[in-house]
Parts: C-alpha cells; sequence; structure tokens
C-alpha cells in the first residue's frame, strides 16, 4: 500500500501526506523514497522535493523504468527552474546517464529551457555526451528549433560534428527541419555536410526529403557531396524524387548526383519516382542517362514499381525505353551466343525500334523442341521466381534457364550468371503490402 501511496503522494505535492506515512511507521523502502523524489521533482513540487531529500531519497538515483531516468533530468524536461537549482545544490550530478533523452542538459535543450540550459552548462554539465534520442544536447535543440540554445551550446564547445541519434547530426536535424538560420549557425561552427548517419543519412537527403530547396542550396554551396549513400532514400536524389520536389531534382542534378547509385528503400530515385508516379521526374532522370534495367529496392525495377502501384503512363515509358534497350542488345549479339535461334526476321538483323523483342521471342521458343519452361502449371506466373506476368511485355528470355521468363528473372541471370531464386520474389511480395501503407501514409 505505501509502496503505491507514497510516491503519488509526493507526485500531488502532499506533504502532509508524506509527513503522516512517514510517521505511521509504514514501511518505506530506499526505492519508494527515490520513486517519490522522481514524482516530486517531476511535479516542480518544491517542498515535497526538500522533505524527501531530508529523509533520505537519493537524488542520483537512476530509474531505468522512467522516462527521464533521473530526479534532474525529469524537473528539467519539465521546466522546473527551482527544482533542477534545488537539486544540483544537494550534488545532484548533471551527467548522469539515462532516459529517453540521456541527460538533463538534452531533455533541456529538446523543450527550449534556455535558463535551465545555462543553469545545467554552469554546473559543469557535457554538452558531448551522446545518447539518448536526439543523440546530443545540440542536435536536440536544432530538431526542436531552439535557436538561442544552439547558440548558448556552441559557446559551450558543443562538438557540431558528433553523431548519433534520431538525425545522425545537428545539421541534419536543422536541414530536416527546414531551420536555415540554425543550419548556417551550425556551418559557420564548421560543422560537416558530408556526415553519414541517422535517418536521412546526410543532411543533404534530410533537406531534400522535406523539400528545403534553399537548404539543398546551402549545403550544396557548402560543397555537400550529392552521392553519399545512407538513410531512409539512399541518396539526396532519390529522396527527391520519392517526394516529387522536381526544383530540386534538378538542382541535385545540375550539381552532379548519380541517378545509378543503389541504396535506400527504393534502390535507385528512377525506381522511387517510378513508385510514386511522377512522370516529369522520370524523364528528368532518362535523360539524365538513369538505367532502367537496374535491379534493387523493394520493388526490384522501377518498371516493376510503376506496374505494382498501376501508373499506366509511366509503365508506357519506361517499358519503351527497356525495349529500345533490348532491341539494341540483340541486334548487336553473336548468333553463335544466343543459346536458342532468334526467330527468323531477328536473326537477319531485321530489328527495328518498334519491334517487340519479348513479344517475338515468346512466340518463337514456344515452339521450340527443347523449350518447356513455359509449360507449367500457372503459365500467368514466371516458372523461376512465380512473379505474376499479367503483360507479354513483362517477358524475356532467361539465357541461364533456357525459359521465358520475367523481366526480373532475366536480367538477375544476365548480371549474375545464375537463376534468380523463388525467394527473393517471395520477399519482395511480402513487402509490398508494407510499401502501400507507407505510401498512403505519407500522402495522406
Amino acid at each position: 500500500m505505501a509502496a503505491n501511496t507514497f510516491p503519488m503522494a509526493a507526485g500531488y505535492g502532499y506533504q502532509e501526506m508524506l509527513e503522516l506515512l512517514k510517521a505511521a511507521n509504514i514501511e518505506i523502502t530506499q526505492k519508494d523514497l527515490d520513486i517519490a523524489l522522481y514524482q516530486a521533482a517531476l511535479g516542480g513540487h518544491r517542498s515535497s522535493t526538500e522533505y524527501l531529500m531530508l529523509i533520505g531519497a537519493d537524488i542520483n538515483a537512476k530509474l531505468d523504468d522512467k522516462v527521464y531516468c533521473t530526479s534532474l533530468q525529469a524537473a528539467a524536461a519539465e521546466g522546473h527552474q527551482v527544482i533542477v537549482e534545488i537539486l544540483l545544490q544537494a550534488k545532484a550530478h548533471p551527467n548522469l546517464l539515462g532516459g529517453e533523452y540521456s541527460t538533463a542538459l538534452q531533455a533541456a535543450s529538446a523543450f527550449g529551457y534556455h535558463t535551465i540550459v545555462n543553469i545545467l552548462l554552469k554546473a559543469e554539465a557535457d554538452p558531448n555526451i551522446i545518447g539518448g534520442h536526439y543523440g546530443t544536447a545540440l542536435q536536440a535543440a536544432a530538431a526542436t528549433e531552439h535557436q538561442n540554445i544552439a547558440e548558448i551550446l556552441l559557446k559551450a564547445e558543443a562538438h557540431p560534428n558528433l553523431i548519433g541519434g534520431e538525425y545522425g547530426t545537428a545539421l541534419q536535424a536543422a536541414a530536416a527541419r527546414g531551420h536555415h538560420t540554425i543550419v548556417d549557425i551550425l556551418l559557420k561552427a564548421k560543422a560537416d555536410p558530408n556526415l553519414v548517419g541517422g535517418h536521412y543519412g546526410t543532411a543533404l537527403q534530410a533537406a531534400a526529403a522535406t523539400e528545403h530547396q534553399d537548404i539543398v542550396e546551402i549545403l550544396l554551396k557548402a560543397e555537400a557531396h550529392p552521392n553519399l549513400i545512407g538513410g531512409e532514400y539512399g541518396t539526396a536524389l532519390q529522396a527527391a524524387a520519392a517526394r516529387g520536389n522536381q526544383n530540386i531534382v534538378d538542382i541535385l542534378l545540375q550539381a552532379k548526383a548519380d541517378p545509378n547509385l543503389i541504396g535506400g528503400y527504393y534502390g535507385t530515385a528512377l525506381q522511387a519516382a517510378a513508385a510514386f508516379g511522377q512522370q516529369a521526374i522520370i524523364n528528368l532522370l532518362l535523360n539524365a542517362k538513369a538505367d532502367t534495367e537496374i535491379i534493387s529496392g523493394e520493388y526490384g525495377t522501377a518498371l516493376q514499381a510503376a506496374i505494382t502501384e498501376e501508373h499506366k503512363n509511366v509503365v508506357k515509358i519506361l517499358q519503351a525505353v527497356t525495349d529500345k534497350h533490348q532491341s539494341n542488345e540483340i541486334s548487336s549479339c553473336p548468333k553463335d551466343l544466343v543459346p536458342y535461334p532468334f526467330p527468323d526476321h531477328l536473326s537477319s538483323g531485321q530489328v527495328s525500334a518498334s519491334t517487340n523483342i519479348n513479344e517475338a521471342m515468346s512466340n518463337s521458343l514456344r515452339s521450340h523442341p527443347f523449350h518447356s519452361g513455359f509449360e507449367h502449371s500457372d503459365p500467368a506466373k514466371c516458372p523461376d521466381c512465380g512473379c505474376l506476368l499479367t503483360n507479354p511485355n513483362q517477358q524475356r528470355w532467361g539465357l541461364v534457364s533456357h525459359k521465358i521468363v520475367c523481366g526480373a528473372c532475366g536480367q538477375y541471370e544476365s548480371r549474375n550468371g545464375r537463376v534468380r531464386l523463388r525467394e527473393l520474389e517471395r520477399n519482395q511480395r511480402k513487402s509490398l503490402q508494407r510499401i502501400r501503407t507507407a505510401n498512403k501514409n505519407r500522402i495522406d
């Protein structure tokens, strides 16, 4: 009974009840006292805090099951300046680690209590401790757009290039939040725009993903590299493509962003644009020589992304590019390297851009005496990976399996020299629902 009542009374600031419970000789453990002090500090109750300290509560007790872990961090997070001062005067340690914000300084920085930040710094709180949700106090200030606290911390020699927390660096946090003034302050403090870490990988990707064009331009002028790989979208270009921001895509391409780098959720910038039906951005990327046949990401290829998400106009664009590429490959391929005969009009070199290579190959190979790969239980599925073949244009000749297979399998075989495993396609299909849900949530 006392184990629950004592901390509860402290949380409401009922000092008289605390005194009555103590006088009643009810068993009160050290943990009861420590939790009660935490609750009193959290609620900003000065008299209860002082009484609990007087009867033996440990001001430096770490309560790992609590959000703020220590009484000092709780008081700092809730903005109770007087309680912070009382605890520090009683020798509360400002650099104890634990809880969501790791330190009292990070908590005060996250919630914008600049006076408490100054008090903690005077008590020798270390601004460069790494831990907690935001990694550092400086990142916390940048992420929550508290410019004055960021400046206070930098004057206290907070290092701008420490890596940790949700955004990796303070610069990435400021870029993600769109606070160009804090970005400028951090760059002047020699923050490195090319550090990799956190949710968006780089500050440039964060700015691109959150569509802050002015910050993208600031970072590029500060020599941010557009081709660093990391984070949710892999590259800044993929982030901009996924968000459908044509201006940022154009800026990044002019800064020599490589459209064929592989990484992140969608694998490539082209696949990201295809997944969201961003036709104008797809044209920009294709003009920048984006490769339509790269296999990566959750959808496999950009064409698969467009087909899955039913962006018909994008499918037409990408299919036309793919058909043209395959026509060029076949017309330049020596006949003796082809495992089965081409149709006569193909083997004689009469190939044009309008020729549907896959369809012609399919018709020819179905009648070949050694070709049995397409005769399987479900002709609507690829015999190798099980991918649904709802359109003849999705089919191609598997150079290793010697079967008519889906485009993904054919590309996989030609690049890797072995048959694509069913498990790869099975894992991909399992993730499609998650992708659609993420896309829907982003649109909503």
